[in-house]
């Protein structure tokens, strides 16, 4: 006889506790790796080794390719959208 053991899923941050954590950075590339981070689980290696190319904000389907052991691909959600867009606004304008 096996039992199979349920896997409990990561819970998902509050929305005011996830404002809480980006208003306070101050640069547009800084909210949208806090993002990042805090809604996509990026570790440090992989938030360190993102290039611009891995970034493709086309036709409103944001996505993000991750290197891990085999490439990954993160697709951004509402916020980290904008807030890419953003950072990537305010690069140019740099």
């Amino acid at each position: 006889m096996s039992a199979s053991t349920a896997e409990r899923l990561p819970v998902p941050i509050p929305t005011d506790r996830l404002h809480g954590l980006i208003d306070p950075a101050d640069t547009p590339m800084a909210k949208c790796v806090v993002a990042l981070i805090a809604i996509h689980g990026l570790g440090r290696r992989e938030t360190r080794c993102l290039r611009l190319t891995d970034l493709d904000l086309d036709l409103d389907l944001g996505r993000l390719t991750v290197r891990r052991d085999l490439k990954h691909t993160v697709y951004l959600d509402e916020l980290t959208h904008a807030l890419a867009a953003d950072w990537l606004r305010d690069r140019h304008r740099r």
